[in-house]
């Protein structure tokens, strides 16, 4: 069974040395901190947010830590019982430590907090701002500021001219069919009555979007292999069209 004594807190005093040394110690740590935030957050830029944080620490250590200090110590007299029972020397002592120093402590970490705080909410703001600035920025240079790039179409080919007229297929021998259905080829492509096709420069020659060859030959003639049969047609050019 524990052994639990009583012990009365006349004996904590009031403005002690051991409080005098305490509070010393937290002054000194409360300035180191503020100065060492706002020095870092100064150097990265954010020159208002490290202002008031340097500012907050000179403050601090003129006026805000006695005030501190003194709300907290005025409400340990305020609190702090007649006295305490322990059940060890352990416990004893932490519950003396606490009635001595504990509410200033407490109230020594709002203050910095608070005034930590104060400055680093304009660092926050103004972190955010340089974010949007700098997609703003990228956006425009993306849009506004990139000069127009010009689309460089490559040049039409235009069929040459020994192939475009009218041709008629030269097994048949008809005139008649000039006036028909010919096979026409003109500066744009492949003709044939309603059907309509590409042709493309194929070494020379002609290569339609079908697969189709067009070799024009020596004497005149166009010769024309059908892939779909597999087999190659000899043309003649209509006499009008030869004429020219």
């Amino acid at each position: 069974m524990k052994d639990f004594q009583y012990h009365d807190t006349e004996s904590i005093g009031d403005n002690t040395k051991g409080q005098r040394f305490f509070s010393t110690f937290l002054k000194v740590v409360g300035v180191t901190i503020l100065i060492a935030f706002g020095v870092v957050n100064f150097n990265s830029g954010y020159k208002i947010g490290g202002g008031i944080q340097l500012l907050a620490a000179l403050l601090y250590f003129f006026f805000i830590h006695k005030i501190a200090w003194s709300i907290g110590n005025g409400f340990r007299k305020w609190v702090m019982p007649e006295g305490f029972i322990a059940d060890s020397a352990t416990d004893a002592f932490r519950q003396k430590m606490f009635w001595n120093i504990g509410p200033q402590f407490s109230s020594w970490f709002f203050a910095i907090v608070l005034l930590g705080w104060s400055g680093q909410y304009f660092v926050e703001d103004a972190s955010q701002a340089k974010k949007n600035n700098s997609v703003q920025q990228n956006s425009g240079k993306s849009s506004v500021g990139s000069p127009e790039v010009e689309v460089v179409k490559p040049p039409k080919f235009v069929v040459p001219t020994k192939f475009q007229g009218k041709w008629f297929v030269d097994e048949l021998f008809s005139k008649t069919r000039c006036n028909q259905d010919p096979l026409e080829i003109t500066e744009d492509g492949l003709k044939i009555g309603a059907i309509e096709n590409t042709l493309k420069d194929d070494g020379g020659n002609l290569i339609s979007g079908a697969g189709d060859k067009f070799i024009y030959n020596d004497n005149g003639t166009l010769s024309v292999f059908t892939v779909s049969d597999s087999r190659t047609v000899e043309f003649k050019k209509c006499e009008t069209e030869a004429g020219d």
